[in-house]
Order: structure tokens, then sequence, then C-alpha cells
């Protein structure tokens, strides 16, 4: 793994450190970087997701929509 310096803003740091219960800076970068990674791959499967067309077709077989819940 590399080391890296960069400036931070310290009351972010903090902040992000309250709000996750992790005890270092290292930690919550880390975590950050996680999860900026896995929201833009969550929206690029989204996305290849809505582009599809013909899915019935393409898999033979019939697909069928999930139910539609409400919680009260």
């Amino acid at each position: 793994m590399a080391n890296a310096s960069i400036d931070l803003d310290l009351h972010l740091i903090e902040r992000a450190k309250e709000l996750t219960g992790e005890s270092s800076s290292e930690a919550v970068v880390k975590l950050a970087l996680r999860q900026l990674i896995a929201s833009h791959q969550k929206g690029e499967m989204v996305s290849g997701i809505a582009e599809l067309s013909d899915l019935e077709v393409q898999l033979g077989s019939p697909v069928i929509k999930p139910i539609s819940r409400t919680f009260d």
C-alpha cells in the first residue's frame, strides 16, 4: 500500500469519525473512498439494467415484476 500526504479539513474528518465510529483519520478516508467507489459502481449497474430491453426474449423465459410492498 502506498503512503500519501493530503491536506484534509479537520472539521470534516472529526465529523466523519463521529458519524462512522472510526477512530482514525486513515480509517475514515479509506471508508469514504470505498463508499464512493461502491456508489459509482451501483449507479453503473442501475444504468446498465435500465438499458436492457426485450429481456424476456433474450432470456427465453418470462420476467416477473417484483411485488410492491408497503410498510405501515
